[in-house]
Order: C-alpha cells, then sequence, then structure tokens
C-alpha cells in the first residue's frame, strides 16, 4: 500500500475516541519498544498494515500519536550501516567456530 499516516496528535479527539479506535483496530502481534533520547513504541493492529506508532520524550510524556498505513514503520527499520556492523560482529563471534571447516 501507498504509506499514510494519520497524525491523531493533530486532531481533535478525545480520551474516549482514541479509546474507540483502539477497539476497532485492536492489537496484532507485533509490540515493539525503541529507546534513545525518549521512546517510540510501535504496535500492530488487527489491520493489516496498520500501526500505532507513539513517540513519547525523556519524561514520559506522549509527543506524537500516529497511525501508519505501510508495510512496516520507517522508524521500525534499521539503518544500512547497523546492518553491516551487525553482519560483521556476527562473522566476528562464528568465525572460530568455523575456521576448522574449511
Amino acid at each position: 500500500p501507498t504509506p499514510h499516516v494519520i497524525n491523531l496528535t493533530l486532531l481533535p479527539l478525545s480520551e474516549a475516541d482514541v479509546e474507540f479506535l483502539d477497539e476497532r483496530l485492536g492489537r496484532g502481534p507485533v509490540d515493539v519498544l525503541s529507546r534513545g533520547y525518549g521512546k517510540c513504541q510501535i504496535i500492530s493492529t488487527r489491520v493489516a498494515n496498520v500501526w500505532w506508532v507513539r513517540y513519547y520524550n525523556s519524561m514520559g510524556t506522549l509527543i506524537l500519536n500516529t497511525l501508519e498505513v505501510v508495510d512496516v514503520p520507517q522508524v521500525l527499520c534499521a539503518a544500512a550501516e547497523d546492518l553491516q556492523d551487525s553482519a560483521t560482529r556476527l562473522e566476528e563471534i562464528i568465525a572460530p567456530y568455523w575456521s576448522d571447516v574449511a
């Protein structure tokens, strides 16, 4: 699907409205918490390709609440450099176990 972001923070929604959305969309099997300067919570819904993405500041206050319609939210994807670093580190870890195979 074409990616779309619905910024719920900018909409005049009450707590009851957000609860209604949460009940209608349901919760899927994925719930990721990413920590950095603040934290980001990414939750799949029961609706295909719809994700709750919530950003919190370092004090734990919700600063951005979005619904993303996308295969995988961009914030959940690792950077290419991180993947390369992980591959290099994995090679270093397994090298002693595979050196006798050759």
